[in-house]
């Protein structure tokens, strides 16, 4: 298989399949990684299998046709209580042990009855009506094979079928002949089955209910009746009598017997003496298991006697047989232990008596129930007649001899018994045929004339167990048997018919199991030599093993294996799997003998029931041979006329075996089959769990597989062409007429020919049209013509369409037949109901619509009287009604509009009192709040205006503090971050001498890229930090001339109240550059202070107060103080009554955070601007020291006027604390090279650097303080070679410039800083 990459397939894991998709693909190889536990393992690509997409109710219409395809689909319809699938032709049905109700009943059977199978789910009940509608239409008898392993669920699955066929012919008999006599029938025929089941079914290991006999049932119809029941024959097959003697733990034996033992009346618990429990035989209390989980013995007792008498047994005849059951529980009793035989004429001769009291009893009460003398009973166990020419002589046995000698009574009575029911159950079920006089064979009568037949097989399934014995070896033959009818049927047969048909096919291989019947049951096969080593009495089972060993037909074939230990044990390999079988018991479990003095005590028994059972076989009854099985004679019977007495009748189990299923075989070879395949999902019998190597194996083993490969294949419909087309004439009907006319022509002239001469005159055209009506016989024409019509009929259908697409010919037609494939028969099938349904659709449509014209004619006329009367009376009802409510409405509007006055009047008179009572309090109240609210003002002009002058002067000194704090800290990091960088940078420099020293070598370039790629984004960090920088140390400098300007509007309105606090200064709060450089020795007292206020603007002070040089600047001796300009007016002064009109602390702090969000910068700029001019205008040679690599360009002030020019115009000097360079031109940074130029924004930042001094002040030979100069390049004012970073960056070395990655990226992070 080739599979891609990523492709969902199965591979195989522990015998089993596992869901895995493919990793890689190597050519033959793949590696694929298993879903349940992840791990990775190569697979051959031929042993990988594609999985399906979805599931399916017919697997040979599967995507991908193979064993875990259909195991899944499997498991997939199962865990959705899907129980039933298709293969084809077969159903298979797995177990679901539990109760599914909602599956089954007379409205799915009426379902299944008409509808094809493709258009319902599958179930058992379409395979059942299948079966009924072929035996209908093609005249020949059915069977439905039930196969499966035990627990699987066959005989239930039979039970279903057969429910299913009854209802069918009752429903039959009921429309055509009224079912006044057929359900009875029918009732025994369902009866039979619990009956059947309390006999013969036990509990095992593998199934709590599991049939331990082979059972055919044949149902009977008449066709010409309708299809009605008859009648129906049961024929059994191999009972597991040893089960009676011998029951291993858990297992159980014979329903029946806990049954008896639980449910009977206490009437017949003390005829027949039945202990309280199971625990009280010897034949049960062997295993420990006597009840079943959900099911009551009691309860079940009750059924199966309903059973009985269903099937027509009388109270007396119920009552002999459970005695007789009750007779083989008490003679497991019976104990025997070695002592001296009395009566004996040899002395001292050793033999075997009843051991105890309680055995002696149980040989009472057994002697009693089987209407025997207990003394004869006691000799027929002890003692041994043998026949010689002298006479007879009597021996006694030992006592384990005489224990043989009872399991050997016991099973040979419950043989009998059960086949004496089988043959009661075939006079009850089958009427028709026996006449009410029974079969003396017990296998149901032959079908009778003009009747048909659906043969029903449920057979044990193939049993594999640890210690395996001669009913496991014939039970595997059987399925042996079977499995070769399904290879024939399925495979050896298709290809026949292909051939004869001229059908091109090539041949199939499939697992043939010829050889293991041979081995079993061929010339001198294992059943051969085991017949042949019983005939010596003294064989023993080593005996046997050496001569299977030493046989060329048995050791030589490759199915046997002799194992070595143990001696007596070999293996044979089943269609199923390898089996070991033990020899220990197969010679006398093979010896089905019936001892001869048994037969002559149960023959001479009281009860009429042992007598029927044990006459001879020359007399007429229905038990001995009944169901043709278990009792039926091999050889023949030693007691019967004109025979000598014998010791034993001698029995082969084997013989009987072999010549049953040969039987079974015939019967079957003549009967079309339908498989039903049942599936055990699971070993521990648990609802909703579904085992795939358990299942996986019985689908291996049930030729599901082979079977899935043929169907999709092969052919699946074939007819011939007369069936054909008398079944799909719709599709193409005018050469099907013409078919049809041609016979009914060629019939005239018949009748005609054989009339003459003398005979009646023929009816003509009547006679063609009759025939045409009753759809006559095609098989008279020619094969040729037919060919023509069914050619025709496939054209119709569209069938060559699809043989275009696929490549593969959807049908053949042969020789005599028309084949069609599964999917083709389905496609046709379906446009043949659409036609006949269309034709129906269209008659319907006719006549109702006819009816409902009739109707509506009728309903009309009536509708339109009964609307005449009625709305007539309606219109005088409303008349009447119309006038009574005008007279009341005129009445009710005079009365309200009187009451209405009367109480308005009153309330606007009570209105019009509360108003003036109201307005006249109100007032006096107003009146009182204004006195207390003027007073309230005067308090709190006071309060507040002390309060804020109190919370001001706190505010400014802690605001110094925290500026001189951060100031600091902001530059140390910046330094430290400057020291980190310049090491990488020096770093990308050395890099790339050696990388363009050696361009050339392929591995030094791979790691000088790196090199490189990591140097760029330590670049474009360190860019991105002096970008940030600088607008962070810009919008600092903006900060504090915000607030230099706020502080100066504030004091403004205090102007009155600072000059009256002249002798407490107030520190005026300088900017923060100039503040960081600031002669830290200088007393505070004297350092600058300047606060004017001249009408409703500041003016800063002039440059010799801010700039401080030594040149210009005027010290001032004592420090300043805040006065009234000379110009101040009255009206200039802020009053206090004004400060007490202000906003309390939290307005103000709303107030102020809006003024910073809407400050602006640009009249900030124009004044800084203009004071650089004057600065430049007014600088004296050697007051101020500039680097060498620093360019001023003085900047032309605005016209306007700045925030803090003075009253004429002329901008003031920045203030300064002392330094001597403080007065620095207006200089501006310079960036890397390679930065794109910022506009309006960097000119403001650098200006604002310019006026803060002291940070700025260069000094040894032109080298600022801080590492920093200012430079002009291009006439802009950018930073230096002395700034932040002085080096080229490495953009510029390689291309110029950034690239437009590189820049985008910048900008990105230059928005998340901001």
């Amino acid at each position: 298989m080739a599979a891609c990459v990523g492709a969902r397939v199965w591979v195989s894991q522990d015998a089993c399949w596992a869901p895995a998709v493919v990793v890689s693909s190597d050519g033959e190889r793949l590696r694929v990684r298993r879903e349940e536990d992840s791990v990775e393992v190569e697979v051959d690509a031929k042993g990988a299998c594609l999985r399906n997409t979805h599931i399916v109710e017919d697997m040979t219409t599967l995507p991908f046709l193979h064993e875990p395809g259909v195991l899944y689909n499997l498991q997939s319809r199962y865990q959705q209580s899907d129980i039933y699938t298709y293969t084809g032709n077969i159903l298979i049905a797995v177990n679901p042990f539990r109760p599914l109700p909602h599956l089954y009943g007379t409205s799915v059977i009426e379902r299944y009855r008409f509808s094809p199978r493709e258009q319902l789910p599958p179930h058992v009940y379409a395979t059942a009506c299948a079966a009924y509608r072929n035996m209908m239409r093609d005249g020949a008898g059915q069977a439905i094979l039930v196969t499966g392993e035990s627990g699987a669920g066959k005989t239930e699955t039979a039970k279903l079928i057969m429910a299913c066929l009854t209802h069918l012919g009752a429903h039959r008999g009921t429309s055509s002949t009224g079912g006044s006599g057929m359900s009875g029938v029918e009732q025994k025929i369902l009866e039979s089955n619990p009956l059947l089941e309390a006999f013969g079914n036990a509990k095992t290991l593998r199934n709590n209910n599991s049939s331990r006999f082979g059972k055919y049932v044949e149902i009977f119809f008449d066709p010409a009746a309708g299809g009605v029941v008859t009648g129906a024959a049961v024929r059994t097959y191999l009972l597991e009598r040893s089960r009676v003697v011998a029951v291993n733990k858990p297992e159980r034996s014979f329903h029946i017997f806990y049954q008896l033992v639980y449910g009977a009346s206490a009437e017949d618990r003390a005829a027949w003496r039945l202990p309280q429990t199971a625990a009280g035989f010897a034949y049960l209390n062997r295993s420990n298991c006597f009840e079943l989980p959900g099911q009551s013995n009691a309860e079940e007792y009750q059924h199966t006697r309903r059973a009985m008498s269903h099937i027509g047994l009388s109270d007396e005849q119920q009552s002999a047989v459970l005695a007789t059951v009750a007779a083989v529980l008490h003679l497991g009793n019976i104990t025997f232990a070695n002592g001296h035989v009395e009566g004996d004429s040899s002395s001292g001769h050793e033999g075997a008596v009843v051991a105890d009291a309680a055995a002696a009893e149980a040989l009472e009460t057994a002697a009693e129930l089987l209407g025997v003398d207990s003394g004869a009973l006691t000799e027929a166990l002890t003692t041994r007649q043998i026949q010689t020419p002298e006479g007879p002589i009597v021996m006694p046995l030992t006592a384990q001899a005489a224990t043989d000698a009872r399991d050997s009574m016991a099973k040979v009575v419950y043989a009998r018994l059960f086949e004496w029911l089988v043959a009661a159950v075939n006079t009850a079920v089958d009427e028709a045929h026996n006449g009410g006089t029974g079969s003396s064979n017990g296998g149901g009568a032959a079908c009778a004339p003009g009747h048909l037949s659906i043969g029903l097989l449920d057979i044990y399934g193939f049993e594999s167990f640890e210690v395996n014995d001669l009913e496991q070896l014939c039970i595997n033959l059987t399925n042996e048997k079977l499995q070769q009818h399904f290879n024939q049927h399925v495979f050896k047969w298709e290809q026949a018919e292909y051939e004869r048909e001229g059908v091109d096919w090539s041949y199939i291989s499939f697992r043939d199991n010829a050889d293991v019947l041979e081995l079993l049951e061929g010339r001198m096969g294992i059943m051969d030599l085991l017949d042949e080593t019983c005939r010596f009495p003294k064989a023993t089972a080593d005996d046997l093993a050496t001569k299977y060993g030493s046989s060329s037909a048995v050791a030589g074939n490759s199915r046997f294996t002799r194992l070595k230990r143990p001696a007596t044990s070999f293996s044979v390999e089943h269609y199923a799997g390898s089996v070991t079988y033990s020899t220990l018991n197969f010679l006398d479990k093979n010896r089905d003998y019936v001892v001869a003095e048994h037969q002559s005590l149960l023959g001479r028994s009281a009860r009429p029931l042992l007598q029927e059972l044990f006459a001879p076989e020359g007399g007429s009854s229905n038990g001995g041979g009944a169901a043709g099985g278990n009792g039926g004679a091999g050889e023949g019977n030693g007691s019967g006329p004109g025979r000598t007495q014998n010791q034993f009748q001698f029995r082969s189990v084997s013989s009987q075996c072999r010549r049953q299923l040969a039987e079974l075989m015939a019967a079957l070879s003549r009967l079309q089959p339908h498989y039903v395949r049942c599936i055990k999902p699971n070993a521990s019998n648990s609802p909703g769990e579904f085992d795939s190597q358990y299942s996986l194996q019985q689908l291996r083993c049930g030729g599901v597989m082979e079977a899935v490969r043929i169907a999709c294949a092969g052919y699946a419909y074939r007819r011939p062409y007369a069936a054909f087309l008398d079944h799909f004439w719709q599709l193409c009907p005018e050469p099907v007429h013409a078919l049809r006319r041609r016979a009914a022509e060629l019939r005239s002239l018949q009748q005609l020919q054989q009339q003459q001469p003398g005979g009646s005159s023929p009816q003509g055209d009547n006679d063609v049209s009759s025939e045409l009506a009753a759809g006559a016989a095609l098989a008279g024409l020619g094969v040729e013509e037919m060919h023509a019509a069914a050619k025709a009929v496939m054209a119709a259908s569209g069938l060559a369409a699809e043989e275009q697409k696929t490549g593969v010919p959807p049908h053949h037609l042969g020789f005599t037949k028309v084949f069609l494939r599964a999917t083709a028969a389905a496609a046709l099938e379906r446009k043949r109901l659409a036609v006949a349904n269309d034709a129906a659709t269209t008659i319907q449509a006719h006549f109702r619509r006819w009816q409902v014209e009739r109707w509506y004619r009728a309903l009309r006329q009536a509708v339109i009287r009964l609307q005449a009367h009625a709305r007539g009376l309606l219109a005088r009802r409303q008349v009447e009604q119309l006038r009574r409510e005008r007279a009341v409405t005129a009445i009710q509007s005079a009365w309200r509009c009187y009451a209405q006055r009367q109480r308005f009047l009153q309330q606007r008179k009570a209105v019009v009192r509360i108003q003036a009572t109201w307005r006249g309090m109100y007032q006096r109240r107003q009146y009182e709040a204004m006195r207390q609210e003027r007073a309230a003002l005067v308090l709190q002009a006071a309060w507040r205006g002390a309060v804020e002058r109190r919370a001001y002067l706190i505010a400014v000194q802690y605001w110094r503090a925290a500026v001189v704090v951060q100031k600091a800290w902001r530059g140390y990091a910046a330094r430290q971050l400057y020291a980190e960088l310049l090491p990488l940078h020096r770093a990308a420099l050395v890099c790339q001498r050696v990388w363009r020293s050696r361009r050339n070598g392929s591995q030094l370039g791979e790691r000088l890229r790196s090199v490189v790629l990591e140097y760029m984004e330590v670049n474009r960090a360190a860019m991105l930090i002096q970008r940030n920088w600088r607008a962070k140390l810009a919008r600092k400098l903006c900060s504090k001339l915000r607030l230099e300007r706020k502080k100066a509007a504030l004091l403004a309105k205090f102007g009155v109240a600072a000059a009256a606090q002249q002798q407490q200064p107030l520190i005026s709060r300088n900017s923060p550059g100039a503040s960081r450089h600031m002669d830290v020795s200088t007393p505070v007292n004297t350092r600058p202070r300047t606060l004017r206020h001249s009408g409703s603007s500041f003016k800063p002070p002039g440059p010799g107060l801010l700039c401080g040089s030594s040149a210009g600047a005027t010290p001032m001796s004592a420090g300043p103080r805040m006065s009234m300009s000379a110009s101040a007016t009255p009206s200039d002064i802020v009053r206090a009554d004004d400060v007490t009109q202000g906003r309390d602390s939290g307005s103000r702090v709303q107030s102020r955070l809006q003024e910073l969000a809407n400050f602006k910068v640009s009249p900030l700029l124009a004044y800084w601007q203009q004071h650089v001019a004057s600065v430049e205008e007014n600088r004296r040679p050697g007051e101020a020291h500039v680097a060498p690599n620093v360019s001023v360009r003085p900047r032309t002030a605005p016209n306007r006027r700045g925030p803090y020019a003075k009253s004429d115009g002329t901008p003031a000097a920045p203030r300064t604390h002392g330094s001597p360079h403080a007065a620095t031109p207006s200089a501006e940074l310079t960036s890397a090279p390679s930065s794109p130029p910022d506009t309006a924004f960097r000119g403001a930042s650098s200006s604002l650097l310019s006026v803060a001094g002291a940070s700025c002040s260069t000094s040894n030979g032109g080298a600022s303080s801080r590492g920093g100069s200012y430079t002009s390049i291009g006439g802009m004012t950018e930073l230096g070679s002395g700034a932040l970073s002085c080096e080229p960056s490495y953009g510029t070395l390689l291309g110029g410039g950034r690239s437009d990655e590189v820049m985008l990226a910048t900008a990105m992070v230059e928005d998340g800083a901001h």
